[in-house]
């Protein structure tokens, strides 16, 4: 017999604003998708919101040795509970009940993300092209996505290590930027 794959959506909180916000979109994937597992990370089980029929998982937060920061939710990303995981940002909002079929692209990718908007990425407008946005990535748990993410997560701390040094280094993706606050 196949085994059958389990899919399912993560969202990563380490504030109670980001819990409501997480609530609210997982009631949106919820209500066009039932039956989709919904797995937090860093979801406290006494909180009000966590005990909803909203959360099929709750798990803690894999903080290694450094408190949560704006892309700890790489850490949970890298042990994924399901086989095809759709990772999403808590401000994100469902509207249409197509999301079920997004996770055919892993027939042909192990990855997907989407484009930011032009408009909302400092980087992106003083790069002068596209970068993906870091609050939808749809991705199947296997050796290389574990590579990626690892590599991703290493890198991320690397900048924001540097992010924190005065000046801020002109290096990699910031480094033609002049104003060390806009590398910052």
């Amino acid at each position: 017999a196949v085994p059958i794959k389990t899919r399912g959506v993560v969202y990563v909180v380490t504030e109670d604003h980001d819990l409501e916000a997480a609530f609210l979109s997982a009631q949106s994937v919820k209500r066009f998708c039932p039956g989709l597992a919904i797995t937090l990370f860093g979801g406290a089980r006494e909180h009000l919101l966590c005990p909803a029929d909203v959360f099929d998982d709750l798990r803690p937060h894999p903080f290694v040795g450094t408190p949560p920061s704006g892309w700890s939710h790489l850490r949970c990303l890298a042990a994924p509970p399901y086989d095809d995981t759709l990772y999403l940002a808590n401000d994100t909002r469902l509207l249409t009940p197509e999301l079920r079929g997004l996770f055919t692209l892993l027939d042909a990718a192990d990855i997907a993300m989407v484009e930011t908007a032009p408009d909302i990425s400092t980087l992106r407008q003083h790069l002068g092209h596209g970068l993906f946005d870091s609050g939808f990535i749809l991705y199947r748990r296997n050796a290389a996505t574990a590579a990626w993410l690892s590599a991703w997560c290493e890198l991320t701390e690397r900048n924001r290590d540097s992010a924190r040094q005065t000046p801020v280094p002109a290096s990699g993706a910031v480094a033609q930027m002049s104003d060390p606050e806009t590398r910052r």
